[in-house]
């Protein structure tokens, strides 16, 4: 089978979990949660030009062939003609031309997108989540300190916008798609999945020139089922509902005004 490949970035809590679980009931397409393949391309490509036989110029379409075929083997055990791999640094510079490269000369990336302090709500919520059933205060690494003088939800979140961060890298990966490549990017907002679910749809699959599908959005199922705690010491962080519903997640209940002015225009220069 021959397959084609498109990527999906974006910020995270943005809604990409419940976007590849309505994308997978389209039998012709697979969504996939995070993966490495985008890292396994970077450490190999980067990696070859130090290796005895390359240096000495040999078998230079042998390195070639592996990095050409990664993601056909990577997702040898998907038959589904169009596949949708999912992480947010496909945009980077690096990764794009990786992207281009090796993966699809023709690929396109699905951004979702969110304002960023209910991003930053949604992280926090979670994180309240995992504290209160296992103890741990996630998103404050080792800096403990700062909870015996400062608010321990601004202490997390200037840990989650922390330059070199997740939130960080995924903002970078978006400014270069959207400044670059913008004719390569369709960008899904959180409020119009919610809104206009069918619609939103229809938009993605015009835009990767697939045939439209009617979804039922009353019945979401994941079909990667995520070990949060064991992966990313959290729970609950890809829990989909069934029903496709607005979460319950006020930025003004849970974030104080210092992180609502430090951080709420933060996405203002993409001018989108």
């Amino acid at each position: 089978m021959t397959k084609t490949y498109h990527c999906m970035g974006g910020l995270p809590r943005s809604g990409s979990t419940v976007l590849s679980a309505l994308l997978n009931q389209n039998p012709e397409v697979y969504s996939s949660p995070q993966t490495d393949l985008l890292g396994m391309l970077y450490e190999l490509e980067s990696k070859i030009p130090s290796y005895e036989s390359y240096r000495a110029k040999l078998m230079h379409p042998n390195f070639a062939s592996v990095l050409y075929g990664m993601t056909n083997n990577f997702y040898s055990t998907h038959d589904k003609p169009v596949i949708i791999d999912k992480n947010r640094g496909w945009g980077t510079p690096y990764n794009w031309n990786n992207l281009s490269l090796y993966v699809n000369p023709d690929g396109k990336v699905i951004l979702t997108m969110r304002p960023i302090l209910e991003v930053l709500a949604s992280f926090i919520r979670v994180a309240q989540q995992t504290h209160k059933a296992t103890s741990s205060m996630p998103y404050l690494n080792d800096n403990l300190w700062a909870t015996h003088y400062r608010n321990v939800v601004d202490a997390q979140a200037d840990n989650i916008m922390a330059a070199n961060g997740e939130m960080d890298r995924a903002i970078f990966s978006i400014a270069n798609l959207i400044k670059n490549h913008r004719d390569k990017v369709y960008v899904v907002w959180f409020d119009d999945l919610l809104n206009r679910p069918q619609a939103t749809m229809n938009g993605i699959y015009d835009f990767l020139g697939l045939d439209r599908f009617e979804h039922n959005f009353n019945n979401i199922k994941a079909i990667d089922n995520h070990d949060d705690l064991a992966g990313y010491g959290m729970i609950g962080l890809h829990d989909v509902n069934k029903k496709l519903a607005r979460p319950k997640t006020d930025p003004s209940e849970l974030l104080s005004d210092y992180v609502i002015q430090k951080y709420g225009n933060a996405l203002d220069f993409l001018n989108f």
